[in-house]
């Protein structure tokens, strides 16, 4: 298991290469690119659109094409009555005529947004806020698109965390994240791990079907228990 989800970029919460359909004459010079209503670009700062991200999709989906083709194809992922279109309609001919022009006025009409970054020890509060339920184990969790069981899940959060906080090649807090978690999956755990790459490595390796039965005995206990009274 890794510990980081590799996503590829999304518009819209989509993303593929298939999101836009070049037709099969692509080398004509009346091909056409066509997107559904996810994929095309408003540019009016709504539908949740990132306009660098619409570029990059814009790109990757020209694939090995050349600048000629992006040129005749980039029109078709405006949509209709667009701001974009509005502004793509009114640029320069000589403007449209050099992919790599449009490139450097679409930058500058639609820069990117600069995110308010966490700081590290807005990270390490994530982190060591960020708990491993008992009543969770053994059961999955629906992470990018795929099931992951819940402690897999748990240390992909934790890895970004540590990441984040630029600790993950230290020992620092792992001790008291450790002290946290379930018996079931500390029972399991070495006494000291120099990194948190090693740490989270050892979490993720543990048998499932162990932690399955444990977890499956912890609740049959606690149902017994909470019969009793």
């Amino acid at each position: 298991h890794t510990l980081a989800h590799r996503q590829q970029p999304r518009i819209n919460g989509h993303f593929s290469r298939n999101a836009f359909r070049l037709s099969d004459d692509s080398d004509n010079e009346s091909d056409k690119m066509t997107g559904n209503s996810n994929t095309l670009f408003w540019g009016n700062n709504r539908h949740n659109e990132n306009a660098q991200d619409f570029f990059k999709l814009f790109n990757y989906a020209m694939g090995s094409k050349d600048d000629a083709h992006k040129r005749r194809q980039f029109m078709f992922c405006l949509h209709s009555g667009g701001a974009a279109e509005t502004w793509y309609t009114g640029l320069p001919k000589e403007t449209k005529a050099d992919w790599s022009l449009v490139k450097v006025v679409f930058n500058a009409r639609w820069p990117p947004v600069k995110v308010a970054s966490k700081s590290t020890e807005e990270f390490k509060g994530e982190l060591l806020g960020c708990m491993l339920l008992e009543e969770t184990l053994g059961l999955k969790e629906r992470v990018a698109d795929r099931e992951v069981w819940s402690h897999i899940a748990w240390a992909d959060n934790i890895g970004i965390f540590a990441v984040g906080a630029d600790i993950m090649n230290s020992k620092t807090y792992i001790g008291q994240v450790k002290k946290a978690l379930p018996g079931i999956i500390r029972d399991k755990l070495a006494d000291f791990y120099p990194n948190w790459t090693t740490f989270l490595d050892n979490v993720c390796s543990i048998d499932t079907n162990y932690i399955k039965g444990k977890a499956k005995d912890s609740r049959k206990l606690l149902e017994t228990v909470t019969q009793r009274f």
